[in-house]
């Protein structure tokens, strides 16, 4: 979950950000921290930003959001954001991206501004920035217009469907089934594994074909160990994979088993039982797993 709180200089960003960071335990940016030397020195002698001057300060937040999500974490940045290309050059190829408006009254940012010392943003400056606002909409938007910050922390973390108190341990919760899940996975591997070695070891007619459980079943443990991470990125790539050997290992057993026992029959000649239940069974090994991994997926999204 990353969320961009967002407004024009002294709407209350800051505040907000580090009340949530508080509550949450989340990774945090403040957006001003990123300006350049010229940024700050053209915004304290009263002259606001063009959109060239902001578009290298928008991507360097926006490589902050996509370190967040590459490694898997929680963050909270705050960021005036106040047109929509901004924010679309935020959000430019990230997933769930969120943004918190801080939406007060002209007298009310006013106030805050002229009691505010040691910030380059001048004063006078205001005027310009509600003029460039483009007010957000759409579900990924929550507008705050009043209320004291713990308030608007609750308000959040409400919107984000997160549990006031126990919004760390839900977090660890969706990590620890993302493991368990790969450990899962290793478990199907070795019993694949098993299956190969007792078909190719024990139906009396050494085969290669006999090995396709093993080969299958090595190539999901290789991937369930490597799904066994602290990156939260890296779990679902490798889980998603393995889903995907999973699936396509399941339809092709059942087909070879059909294939084998179909092409037996028209001959007059019994099909290899051994052969055939050792098909169905890794068939039918691979549903499971199978399904209790989209089964899992489901769950967690739906969690979220």
């Amino acid at each position: 979950m990353i969320l961009v709180v967002m407004g024009v200089s002294g709407s209350g960003k800051t505040a907000l950000a580090l009340a949530l960071v508080e509550r949450t335990g989340w990774e945090y940016a403040e957006g001003d921290d990123y300006h350049s030397a010229a940024n700050k020195a053209k915004m304290a002698g009263g002259a606001p930003l063009t959109d060239e001057d902001r578009w290298p300060w928008l991507d360097a937040l926006r490589g902050v959001l996509a370190a967040w999500q590459r490694e898997g974490k929680s963050g909270i940045m705050t960021c005036s954001a106040l047109k929509q290309t901004y924010r679309n050059r935020l959000a430019s190829g990230l997933s769930g991206i969120r943004f918190v408006w801080l939406d007060a009254d002209r007298e009310t940012l006013a106030r805050r501004l002229n009691a505010r010392r040691g910030h380059f943003m001048n004063p006078g400056l205001l005027e310009s920035q509600l003029s460039a606002l483009e007010p957000p909409a759409g579900a990924n938007t929550l507008r705050l217009t009043g209320g004291d910050t713990t308030e608007q922390v609750d308000r959040v973390l409400n919107w984000t469907s997160l549990s006031i108190i126990h919004s760390d341990r839900i977090k660890q919760r969706f990590d620890i089934e993302d493991v368990s899940m790969a450990k899962v996975t290793l478990v199907f591997a070795v019993l694949l594994v098993v299956l190969g070695l007792v078909g190719y070891f024990g139906t009396g007619r050494i085969s290669s074909t006999a090995l396709i459980p093993t080969w299958w079943g090595l190539a999901m443990g290789v991937c369930g160990f490597l799904a066994i991470s602290p990156s939260e990125s890296r779990r679902k790539i490798f889980m998603h994979v393995n889903v995907t050997i999973g699936a396509l290992g399941c339809i092709g057993a059942f087909i070879e088993a059909l294939r084998g026992y179909g092409a037996a029959r028209p001959a007059g000649l019994d099909p290899d039982m051994k052969a055939l239940a050792a098909k169905l069974a890794m068939a039918i090994l691979l549903l499971i797993y199978v399904n209790l991994c989209v089964r899992s997926f489901i769950q967690a999204r739906r969690s979220r």
